[in-house]
């Protein structure tokens, strides 16, 4: 909205403008109507595995330059029950589905054992060699996982992981 104020003979003397910035409101525009249509997809009894495709992309469309994971553990947290992770490409789906339980998932569940928050840093720490090239020939250089927790007894059930192609220095 501009205004200007004229002097009597019609010279502009003063001109004040004022803008709004509406891009925060129209992403929680867009964020609300996202978790409309997953709640949707529960009340309608959609399969549970595009349940957490359609919440992974969720994830991947906040985030530039991310793809998104959830992972969810058997009841004795042992073995992973499901693994979900929508936006990798073919060359590393097939990793993901055979390697990843045995060789990433028990470190990101003893974890999470204890943390509310797994950082990259930590991962890298925690996995083999092998496990690290593999990520990064699939284009991971950062990310971070959060457990999924019952909310009745705390008991871990789960994670969700967004990676990123490029790391970022860690916030103070």
């Amino acid at each position: 909205r501009a205004i200007s104020d004229n002097t009597a003979d019609g010279v502009v003397h003063e001109y004040q403008v004022v803008g709004l910035d509406v891009t925060d409101r129209r992403k929680a525009e867009e964020l609300s109507k996202q978790q409309s249509r997953i709640l949707e997809m529960v009340a309608r009894g959609i399969a549970q595995t595009e349940i957490f495709e359609e919440l992974c992309r969720l994830c991947e469309a906040g985030i530039a330059n991310s793809f998104a994971a959830i992972v969810m553990f058997d009841a004795d947290i042992k073995n992973v029950r499901e693994l979900v992770v929508p936006s990798v490409g073919d060359e590393h789906a097939q990793w993901l589905e055979h390697e990843f339980p045995r060789v990433v998932a028990p470190k990101v569940r003893d974890l999470l054992q204890s943390e509310e928050i797994v950082s990259s840093d930590e991962l890298r720490k925690a996995l083999s060699p092998e496990a690290l090239e593999t990520g990064t020939a699939a284009g991971i250089a950062a990310g971070w996982v959060v457990p999924v927790r019952s909310s009745a007894d705390g008991d871990l059930l789960g994670a969700v992981g967004v990676m990123q192609s490029e790391r970022r220095e860690r916030l103070a």
